[in-house]
């Protein structure tokens, strides 16, 4: 009994220790406490797939609208003033084809005058000359059949006194009638010689007159000034019975009906809206802008109401701004003052600063937020949707977009999410429709 008792206390130890070395063993095999595998997590990115869609190049620049057309009225002839148009005062329209000012025509009328008789006097002297012309080739034809008849009687005269029927005193003066005749002949013959130049200098004379005829004639004219255009009264110089003198001014005057804004483009923005275009020949060999399809709008923020006229693109400036290093380009536009509503539709006013916009032609680019370039590079993903930085050429920047020239094509997948620590071949996750859900 004793001895089994012995035995267990035995068993009992050696299964006390056992366990504590099996306990021993796991705590040591374990890991400790608060520790885990580490993990990786493929960041969430959005992405956009690319693929040609038509832009319009835009550029925009200021500039302060002008007439195209601008009278500025001299006096040509002196007088005084007799008319003067009640509507003639700085600001007022006036239509085209409107008499504003008449200076007094007396002088003018009677220099007309006086030309009108010179000129009837010169057409009487050409029709004098070629009377006489006539008269003398009647002359002529009648002495020279006189001085046949005379030559034949002189034969005849010298035949009968070969035969002794005539004297020889008879035969010499048959002779002197025959000379005689003949200097008549010459006579009229040299007079008739005469008739193309006497022709030529009536002729000149009354060339003469008529232009002194059309000379009184346009002083006459310039003493009534005329609107020239629809236009708007600029400064009055004269006032009703004043006495002008030649080349004195009178008025200024411009159009209404076409206004020109000429802005001032960088040359970054000009070579964008150039890019792609070609110009054909103008029929003087040179390039056309006209022929470049541009299309222009006009312009004006007021009290954050925007009004817009559609403009045409004339011409560009003969050089480049040196202050701005800007390049010119002219526009016009129509200023209809037939639907003109006060509020509504307000017209273009000479000075008033406005915006123009050029636009050229749509045409089918590629095109990416500008936020995904960076330092020139565009983070494209494979087929794995790893990430592969590819190094792009923008051609331009439209708004918020980049027109890329190079780098991209159809079809690629670009990362458009903001990214940390980007590298070459980093994996990322692709944002579902059910992933971007909050």
């Amino acid at each position: 009994m004793t001895f089994d008792r012995l035995h267990n206390k035995r068993w009992l130890v050696i299964l006390a220790l056992l366990g504590l070395g099996i306990f021993a063993i796991s705590r040591w095999l374990s890991p400790g406490p608060g520790q885990s595998q580490p993990t990786t997590t493929a960041p969430l990115v959005e992405v956009t797939t690319l693929s040609t869609a038509p832009v319009q190049p835009t550029i925009s620049g200021f500039g302060r609208v002008q007439p195209k057309d601008r009278w500025h009225a001299v006096s040509d002839v002196s007088g005084k003033i007799i008319f003067r148009h009640p509507a003639l005062r700085q600001g007022n329209m006036i239509k085209a084809g409107t008499e504003v000012l008449t200076i007094d025509p007396a002088d003018y009328e009677l220099a007309l005058a006086q030309a009108t008789a010179n000129l009837k006097r010169a057409e009487l002297e050409r029709a004098r000359v070629d009377v006489n012309q006539r008269s003398y080739q009647q002359s002529l034809a009648i002495a020279s059949h006189r001085l046949a008849i005379e030559q034949d009687e002189l034969a005849r005269k010298q035949d009968l006194l070969e035969k002794g029927l005539v004297s020889a005193s008879e035969v010499e003066a048959q002779k002197g009638r025959v000379l005689q005749q003949d200097s008549a002949v010459w006579d009229i013959q040299s007079r008739l010689d005469l008739i193309p130049t006497d022709m030529a200098v009536a002729s000149a004379n009354i060339d003469v007159a008529r232009a002194r005829v059309a000379e009184a004639e346009r002083a006459l004219q310039k003493t009534h000034i005329i609107m020239p255009f629809d236009g708007r009264i600029g400064q009055v110089n004269v006032d009703q019975d004043q006495v002008v003198s030649q080349q004195q001014s009178l008025l200024t005057s411009h159009a209404i009906t076409t206004m020109e804004v000429t802005a001032n483009l960088a040359l970054s923005d000009m070579r964008k809206l150039a890019s792609g275009l070609t110009a054909t020949r103008s029929p003087l060999g040179l390039p056309d802008i006209s022929t470049l399809g541009l299309s222009a709008t006009v312009n004006l923020m007021v009290d954050n109401t925007r009004f817009s006229w559609p403009a045409t693109v004339q011409r560009l400036a003969d050089s480049i701004d040196p202050q701005s290093n800007t390049l010119g380009i002219t526009v016009t536009v129509h200023n209809d003052f037939t639907h003109f509503e006060p509020g509504e539709t307000p017209p273009l006013v000479k000075d008033m600063f406005v915006e123009v916009s050029v636009s050229a032609p749509s045409r089918d680019v590629l095109s990416v937020p500008s936020r995904v370039v960076h330092d020139g590079m565009v983070y494209r993903l494979d087929d794995d949707n790893r990430i592969v930085v590819v190094p792009v050429t923008v051609a331009y920047h439209q708004q918020q977009n980049s027109v890329i020239a190079e780098g991209l094509k159809n079809g690629d997948r670009i990362v458009i999410s903001d990214l940390l620590n980007v590298r070459q071949g980093m994996s990322v996750r692709v944002a579902t429709q059910q992933d971007a859900q909050p």
